[in-house]
């Protein structure tokens, strides 16, 4: 039961705090995303401290993670123009494949290295990270409105 209160506590406080963070971020001019990112490094500081998260509230917000990602990556979907996608097509997919495989590099060189991870785990992490990274692009590019010029 404290577990359940736990997680609701701590979604209703992101809740209220989201739409604070995207409004002092905007203020400074930097974007959404980051001050998120900022915010899950803070709750991890916190757990550190007084060890809230749980199994459960790891899986709960893991899922809304992905929900929250195929949410963006549909939204961005509905706003696309396929014409012109298909015209940039051949420039996009030099500049993505570049993209794509310096994440993968990158987070499985920081994972196995660094962190010390065992290799099957590297791999996991650096595909989960290469995947995602298309997500935080495209929230970026959307979020500064140049999602929908002939760069974006």
């Amino acid at each position: 039961m404290q577990t359940e209160y736990t997680i609701l506590i701590t979604l209703g406080a992101l809740l209220i705090l989201s739409p604070l963070l995207e409004s002092l971020m905007e203020r400074i001019g930097v974007p959404a995303l980051v001050g998120y990112m900022l915010l899950g490094f803070i709750i991890s500081l916190l757990d550190h401290q007084w060890s809230f998260v749980t199994i459960a509230f790891d899986n709960t917000f893991a899922s809304l993670a992905q929900l929250g990602v195929v949410a963006l990556l549909f939204r961005v979907g509905l706003k696309s123009h396929p014409r012109a996608l298909l015209a940039k097509l051949p420039v996009a997919s030099f500049i993505w494949t570049g993209d794509a495989m310096t994440n993968l590099i990158f987070t499985f060189l920081v994972s196995r290295y660094l962190l010390s991870l065992p290799l099957e785990t590297s791999i996991v992490v650096a595909t989960a990270f290469s995947a995602t990274s298309v997500a935080v692009s495209v929230a970026v590019w959307d979020e500064m409105h140049k999602l929908n010029t002939s760069r974006g």
